[in-house]
């Protein structure tokens, strides 16, 4: 009588015939990629160590440029190669290196990204790419890679394949010695972009710096000359300053109403500090207060301008605990006593902001008013503004008495709507007439403060 057929136990040998023909099996030859980095190393990359290091997203071209740099300065030119394979930007080096040995990961061209690096310029970088270069005697690997919002927050990672971790150090300094000596960012006007999809980007607009003199500024006698003395002048005499164990890091706070000209202050003093990085932030970019002061502290001397900081920086007693406060607060201390760094901060309501920022000393060490022009101001603003105006010296009087509680932008506007008045009627220069009704009209249409309660 013949045996029953047992299914399980014939499924059972079979895998174990399998496991042990799959030992026995010789391992199939390598993909392209491990071979092309076997052959650039000399020897098997599994079992190299790698260094990583991890920079921010706006640091992607600064990264890029060089890593140009350090591989030019070779005596043999870099390869740069790249990896082909679904969801390779989400592996690390060491990763890239085991899948390649598997043929998870093919060989392939590196991945390139058009990144602003001045006004109008813009720069072809790696955000995808191996170079394979040396290292003194030691042939390495250096992976640039950036990542995205699937692998936290936003980076850029340059991971190095070296025979000791000496030799990925060595590699890794030499990249921060080119950073440090050719950054984009020096002396340049900078903001960070808008969200994006509902998140901020992270990357860096350049600006063009415009020139503000000093007799466009119209404010009470001598309040210009106390911020150069603060901003300025501290930068003139940085060396005897640190000499004398003083520190260079400074606050200065811009407080008055809408429309007196706070932004119009700015931009006098960073034109008058042609040579400083500013980075300014304003509306939902003030959450990257943290970025903004890597940047400048990289790129000193310095200015950061927190517009409308009122907005993250509300007294804490009033129940509104905005994170970024606590992050201005802990930039604004952390900054080095020696790095010539100046914070501007401008609000509409000096009132509600806390105290630990705006009273005191070492955060805020001066604070200005923009006040309401009073009749003086308010004669020298029609004089900047109403150059293109054909007013006697006693219309010029009057127009200056009907414009109490105006504010300094009321005049570039009045100047150009009474222009506009004045060619509808023909004529080719405004007049009195054309003013005054200029006037009456602006004030009709002004958004009382009872109104906006």
């Amino acid at each position: 009588m013949t045996d029953e057929f047992d299914a399980a136990d014939f499924g059972r040998q079979f895998q174990q015939f399998m496991r042990v023909m799959s030992r026995l099996a010789p391992a199939p030859p390598p993909g392209p990629l491990f071979d092309r980095l076997e052959r650039h190393l000399g020897r098997s990359p599994l079992d190299m160590p790698v260094v990583t290091a991890t920079f921010p997203p706006h640091e992607h071209a600064n990264v890029a440029i060089a890593l140009d740099a350090l591989t030019s300065a070779r005596s043999e030119p870099a390869t740069l190669i790249g990896v082909r394979s679904p969801g390779r930007e989400y592996a690390g080096l060491g990763d890239i290196v085991d899948g390649a040995a598997r043929h998870q990961y093919g060989l392939g061209a590196a991945d390139y990204q058009s990144l602003p690096v001045d006004v109008d310029a813009q720069r072809s970088c790696v955000s995808f790419g191996i170079f394979l270069t040396t290292a003194g005697d030691h042939p390495v690997a250096v992976l640039l890679r950036v990542g995205n919002r699937r692998t936290g927050k936003p980076s850029v990672l340059v991971e190095i394949l070296a025979p000791e971790p000496d030799v990925g150090q060595e590699v890794l300094a030499e990249l921060r010695a080119h950073l440090d000596r050719d950054n984009i960012y020096q002396g340049h006007l900078i903001s960070f972009d808008a969200a994006r999809d509902g998140e901020l980007t992270g990357s860096v607009r350049f600006h063009r710096r415009q020139v503000v003199p000093a007799t466009s500024v119209v404010l009470p006698h001598g309040t210009l000359a106390s911020l150069d003395r603060q901003v300025h002048g501290i930068g003139e005499h940085r060396l005897a300053l640190l000499a004398a164990g003083h520190r260079l890091r400074r606050g200065v706070l811009l407080h008055g109403p809408p429309g007196t000209g706070k932004t119009l202050v700015v931009r006098h003093l960073l034109s008058r500090l042609p040579g400083h990085t500013a980075v300014v932030l304003s509306g939902r970019q003030l959450d990257l207060v943290r970025e903004a002061c890597y940047l400048a502290r990289r790129a000193a001397p310095s200015v950061v301008v927190l517009e409308d900081v009122d907005l993250v920086a509300q007294d804490r007693r009033s129940g509104d605990r905005n994170p970024v406060l606590f992050d201005i607060l802990d930039e604004m201390d952390g900054t080095a006593e020696d790095a010539d760094l100046t914070f501007v901060l401008t609000t509409n309501h000096p009132g509600t902001l806390e105290d630990a920022l705006a009273r005191r000393p070492g955060r805020i060490d001066l604070a200005i008013q923009v006040p309401l022009p009073d009749a003086d101001s308010r004669h020298r603003l029609l004089t900047v503004h109403g150059s293109s105006l054909e007013l006697s010296e006693t219309e010029r009087a009057e127009v200056v008495a009907m414009t109490a509680g105006a504010t300094g932008a009321f005049f570039p506007e009045l100047a150009r709507r009474a222009t506009v008045t004045a060619l509808n009627d023909g004529l080719p220069r405004a007049r009195y007439i054309q003013v005054r009704q200029a006037v009456v009209d602006m004030f009709s249409h002004q958004l009382s403060a009872d109104q906006r309660d």
